[in-house]
């Protein structure tokens, strides 16, 4: 392999999740295995959503990437389910369901290996030969100004009409119905809280194909999570199916 695949020593993941959370393993080669089976170069064990060989990182053509080892293995970038994707430093990728970590690459250092030398501008200029025996130009006469033309007089002030006097239109005395909600039971004289479709307010209805129910959930927030954990404002349990922190 030429030096262009050689990857930089300044690459790293930090496992922030998962059976491994707070170790951190350098990439110091072209690819790098990740997976439960022993033979790969990082080893996560007791995460059964791993597979035994599950991604690997490259190192090709001065760019970072990472693919899955096969089609239905769970891998995301950023959190988004991918097949294979580019990588950059500071790239969160998750592996399974409960193992994430930050890809970590200092491209500076890199970068100024490769790039090369800046030259002075002094010594960018040209011999002085080049320049020696060369005729200077021409005197040219600048051209006569145009004749001046004059500035036409401005135009004579109109005076603007009177605004017409504002008319108010007298204020109709708005009357209010008693409140009430049709089809709820209660006393005449107190406040009846109506279900959600009536009042007009969007609601959620989530079904399960396992358990045959049905139950609305009404939305009356601006941000609703949904998944297996009870801190989310819908919590479905459903196996394996819906992840902890899933929508």
């Amino acid at each position: 392999m030429n030096a262009a695949n050689n990857p930089p020593a300044s690459g790293s993941i930090k496992f922030l999740t998962g059976p491994l959370a707070g170790n951190t393993f350098a990439i110091t080669k072209p690819v790098t295995t990740i997976g439960r089976e022993s033979t790969n170069d990082i080893v996560v064990k007791g995460d059964q959503k791993i597979s035994r060989s599950h991604a690997r990182i490259i190192w090709n053509n001065g760019m970072w990437s990472i693919e899955k080892l096969s089609p239905q293995n769970t891998m995301t970038v950023n959190h988004q389910q991918v097949q294979q994707a580019t990588i950059a430093d500071g790239n969160t990728i998750g592996l399974g369901e409960d193992t994430t970590f930050l890809f970590q690459f200092r491209a500076d250092a890199y970068g100024a290996a490769q790039r090369p030398p800046i030259v002075p501008s002094y010594q960018q200029q040209a011999p002085p030969s080049q320049y020696a025996g060369q005729p200077q130009q021409q005197y040219q006469p600048m051209p006569t100004p145009q004749q001046y033309q004059p500035v036409p007089p401005p135009q004579q002030y109109q005076p603007m009409s009177p605004p017409q006097q504002y008319q108010s239109a007298p204020m109709q005395q708005v009357q209010f119905p008693p409140y009430h909600t049709a089809g709820l039971g209660g006393r005449p004289d107190e406040t009846q809280i109506a279900a959600p479709g009536s009042t007009g307010i969007p609601s959620l209805e989530v079904s399960s194909n396992i358990f045959g129910s049905r139950q609305n959930y009404p939305l009356t927030k601006d941000v609703i999570s949904i998944g297996r954990d009870a801190s989310n404002d819908i919590t479905i349990r459903d196996g394996g199916i819906v992840s902890n922190q899933h929508i």
